[in-house]
């Protein structure tokens, strides 16, 4: 892990009691799928946690990757570490596109209070030795007008199968907290949609896909 990028404390694996739930699910189109509800109530949060002052988000083919970055100063130009986040297209579909009503009520509610907004700047030079790189399939969003966090976790294939076929306990795996301001969720957002329709081949329509449990 490179140093300095994410604040380390101590990490491990969790068993999740009844907090994990896999079903069997046929979409309208007739394929099999499953549909995983997580209770983020009955998990303990990701021990690493990470402070963002920079965020942006693109595709390519069927995986969404956030960055995450900590700026050379406040008014920096240049990052001194960052975070890559890699999220699969049905995971993106079925959680990130699900905040959207809430962050659109709370975009608009800070913008009702003044809240200056966040504009995803383009002139920042990403380079750094400083990177790290996750796979995320599950998140916990938890965000009020003043701070904002996002829980990331990773529900691996191989805990889907052993549930299946032989009816063991699924594990999440907790990987990381992202504190940020909410501007900077917010000015993602404004994003989702575009990001929805270049991975919408790769996974169910957001209306078919399953919807996490949100905390707003």
């Amino acid at each position: 892990m490179p140093k300095g990028t994410v604040t380390q404390r101590n990490i491990a694996k969790f068993g999740s009691s009844n907090a994990v739930n896999i079903q069997p699910n046929v979409q309208s189109n007739g394929e099999g799928t499953l549909r995983v509800s997580v209770d983020y109530s009955k998990v303990p949060p990701p021990d690493p946690y990470y402070v963002a002052d920079y965020c942006r988000i693109e595709s390519k083919g069927p995986t969404v990757q956030i960055t995450f970055g900590k700026l050379e100063g406040m008014n920096g130009n240049r990052l001194r570490n960052k975070l890559e986040l890699r999220v699969p297209a049905y995971a993106f579909m079925g959680q990130w596109m699900a905040s959207l009503d809430f962050l659109k009520k709370m975009k608009k509610s800070m913008a009702e209070k003044g809240f200056p907004p966040y504009v995803i700047p383009d002139s920042v030079d990403e380079t750094t030795e400083k990177v790290q790189t996750l796979h995320t399939n599950n998140m916990f969003i938890a965000a009020g007008e003043g701070e904002c966090c996002i829980d990331f976790y990773f529900l691996a294939p191989r805990e889907i199968r052993f549930y299946l076929e032989m009816s063991s306990q699924p594990v999440l795996d907790p990987l990381v907290r992202v504190i940020m301001e909410p501007s900077m969720l917010v000015a993602l957002s404004d994003l989702f949609d575009d990001i929805a329709e270049k991975i919408k081949k790769f996974a169910p329509s957001a209306e078919e896909s399953v919807k996490e449990t949100v905390e707003v």
